[in-house]
């Protein structure tokens, strides 16, 4: 889908079966640069943040949220 329309903001947990939200955001980042990315999670701190910029973990939405 995010090849055929445009996506403004991708939303993703952290931990994903195959591969991780910080995995995700870095290919988003790569390829659909103008694609806002935000992740959320109990486990900050399993985020391997090699690749992936400090302010997209900075923003992180911990769970539970409203």
């Amino acid at each position: 889908m995010i090849q055929s329309s445009r996506v403004d903001l991708l939303l993703s947990d952290l931990i994903m079966p195959g591969m991780n939200g910080c995995q995700l955001a870095g290919e988003v980042r790569d390829k659909y640069p103008a694609t806002k990315n935000l992740l959320a999670s109990d486990f900050a701190d399993e985020c391997d943040l090699e690749g992936v910029d400090q302010q997209l973990h900075a923003q992180m939405l911990h769970k539970p949220y409203n």
